[in-house]
């Protein structure tokens, strides 16, 4: 089995990309390629007078805000899984 395999990826109106991915990814990379695809279309429609560059900066930027707005949580949800680990063994440390 081959390590790498090449893809190319075409979103909105710009040059392909070309990748080397590992295979089990290539499922996952085409998901993503379709997703952002439907938004640029969705998006061309509703604000016809933005450039393509201004189209991708809006949709960059809603992905850019999802993803950190998903690293906030897990770091939340990190924090609160050490409390709640302090006070479990808190409590049980005190058992006598």
């Amino acid at each position: 089995m081959k390590d790498k395999q090449h893809i190319t990826i075409h979103i909105a109106d710009v040059a392909p990309i070309e990748r080397n991915i590992r295979p089990q990814e290539e499922e996952f990379n085409r998901k993503v390629e379709k997703e952002l695809n439907k938004t640029w279309l969705k998006w061309r429609q509703d604000f016809p007078e933005k450039s393509s560059g201004q189209l991708l900066a809006m949709i960059a930027f809603q992905y850019a805000q999802a993803y950190y707005r998903h690293i906030e949580k897990l770091q939340n949800e990190e924090e609160a899984l050490a409390e709640a680990e302090a006070a479990l063994d808190s409590i049980l440390l005190d058992v006598k």
